[in-house]
């Protein structure tokens, strides 16, 4: 984008170079006569001066219209920052959501395997049964699975950021 502004600001100096008068040198130099044998060097310089009076109007008008697409191509570039800028923002956002989330599935993992101790314990001792044995199991392996997809999200989420900052994680820039 920052090189069609470039391109856009070349092409409306080129434009506007148009009003101003533009000034000419010609030169020449020949061997000339009315006799083969009998030649003579010539030279001729000159100078000349035009004016765009007539074209007044069609440079005033393409100045205008250059103007108007380096303005368009300058909107493109700050809607495209503000567009990137939103996505850096909402990937931060989704890294901070994910982090947060870490804490307490890693909370009830540790509550769940302590349930899964004390239940194995009572199965051990004839109090509790094979039910609760298995429904503190189910809870471990869910609090556990739970963990793998908070932690999976947060890479993931930590991916999106990168990617929309324009950057990659060193490991993944590796072969």
């Amino acid at each position: 984008m920052k090189a069609r502004i470039k391109e856009q600001e070349g092409a409306l100096a080129a434009v506007e170079g148009d009003y101003y008068p533009t000034l000419v040198a010609t030169g020449e130099f020949t061997d000339a006569g009315i006799e083969i044998d009998d030649l003579v060097w010539n030279w001729q310089v000159g100078v000349g001066l035009t004016f765009p009076i007539l074209s007044f109007a069609r440079n005033m008008y393409a100045v205008q219209a250059q103007k108007a697409m380096l303005r368009a191509v300058e909107a493109a570039l700050r809607g495209l920052d503000i567009t990137i800028r939103s996505q850096v923002e909402q990937a931060r956002s989704r890294v901070v959501q994910t982090s947060a989330r870490i804490g307490p599935v890693k909370a009830a993992m540790a509550a769940a395997r302590e349930a899964m101790k004390f239940a194995m314990e009572r199965y051990k001792v004839g109090e509790g049964s094979q039910v609760e044995l298995l429904e503190a199991q189910r809870a471990q392996s869910d609090s556990e699975a739970a963990l793998v997809r908070a932690e999976y999200d947060h890479a993931l989420a930590w991916a999106a950021l990168w990617r929309s900052m324009g950057r990659l994680p060193a490991e993944l820039n590796q072969p």
